[in-house]
């Protein structure tokens, strides 16, 4: 089977396409390892969103970035962001990205709801059911992938 692997800018406002004769990833099932760390790295994203929180909080009670609490949090913040990017990366080497990044949608689950159990946020019956139907959708791509 022919993939396309490759599309980039040749500078001149048009772009090269390589093929490959190396089989696509977007026909394959997904394993429960697959599931697991696509799982992982959305979990991961919305612990740095919860940290990113706690960072503007510090920094709203310090006045100044060049606070301890400040720099602590980011810096935690950043991290967590760079490491599940770099989990997400090696995730995509053998996932299609079509079959995986409806995952990323739960971080709409699991934001508000840390909002809600850390910092004492509420959320409208809009955000329910929104919640309700991203959380739908992730299970249909997951139990048919």
């Amino acid at each position: 089977m022919r993939t396309v692997v490759l599309v980039q800018g040749d500078g001149l406002g048009g772009a090269a396409v390589a093929m490959t004769d190396q089989p696509s990833t977007a026909s394959h099932p997904m394993s429960a390892i697959t599931h697991a760390t696509a799982f992982l790295c959305v979990v991961a994203i919305a612990a740095g969103q919860v940290l990113f929180k706690f960072t503007a909080l510090a920094l709203a009670e310090a006045g100044t970035p060049l606070n301890g609490r400040v720099i602590l949090f980011g810096a935690a913040a950043l991290g967590i962001y760079g490491l599940a990017t770099l989990a997400w990366i090696a995730l995509l080497q053998n996932a299609a990205l079509g079959k995986v990044y409806p995952y990323m949608a739960l971080s709409f689950v699991f934001v508000p709801a840390a909002g809600v159990l850390l910092f004492g946020e509420t959320l409208s019956l809009g955000q329910l059911a929104g919640t309700a139907l991203v959380l739908a959708g992730v299970a249909v791509v997951a139990f048919t992938s």
